[in-house]
């Protein structure tokens, strides 16, 4: 939905899936991720949470205005 509202890219949409995936990855089989796999991702890879923060802030301030979102207008 957030693709489609073109509220992310469609390259964010899939690197946002990736991150789903580790989530049930971690989550799921938490056994079969590699502590330096794990490492990697907290040092390295943190700012693709940053950018969806960033992504999503305008559309939580319009919902909670109570606005249409821009790509609906």
């Amino acid at each position: 939905m957030l693709s489609k509202k073109k509220v992310i890219s469609a390259s964010e949409f899939d690197a946002y899936s990736a991150m789903v995936g580790l989530c049930n990855r971690l989550v799921h089989g938490y056994e079969d991720v590699s502590p330096e796999l794990l490492y990697e991702i907290i040092t390295e890879q943190l700012g693709d949470f940053e950018k969806f923060i960033a992504s999503i802030i305008p559309l939580i301030i319009q919902l909670e205005e109570n606005r249409p979102l821009e790509s609906d207008i």
